[in-house]
């Protein structure tokens, strides 16, 4: 699921996925105590885009983060993490996430 937002999030921002691109989105999640139970885990995702700026005689490329954002995106249980299942909430957030990235990418340009 996670996958699916941020190349559709990269798509609709102006990005093409399928062709060598200088641009890349790294995206990594981890799961932290939520803090209510010792069962529930929050979903926490940390994402950055990077972009080439060029090339300068006797240096490598240089690269530059141009978004990044880290967000606590909801809580779930051990059992529903194991079993594959998402909440409708946490899928909203992440949903939230990488409108947040469009919209964001949309006033740069």
């Amino acid at each position: 699921y996670m996958k699916l937002r941020a190349e559709r999030s990269l798509e609709e921002a102006g990005f093409n996925i399928y062709e060598r691109s200088r641009a890349l989105m790294v995206v990594s999640m981890a799961l932290e105590d939520a803090g209510i139970s010792s069962n529930a885990k929050c979903l926490v995702i940390d994402t950055r885009i990077y972009i080439e700026e060029g090339v300068q005689i006797g240096h490598p490329d240089l690269v530059k983060i141009v978004w990044q954002k880290r967000k606590r995106l909801g809580s779930f249980t051990r059992t529903n993490f194991l079993q594959g299942k998402i909440p409708t909430r946490v899928k909203s957030e992440i949903m939230k996430f990488f409108n947040k990235f469009k919209g964001d990418r949309a006033k740069e340009l």
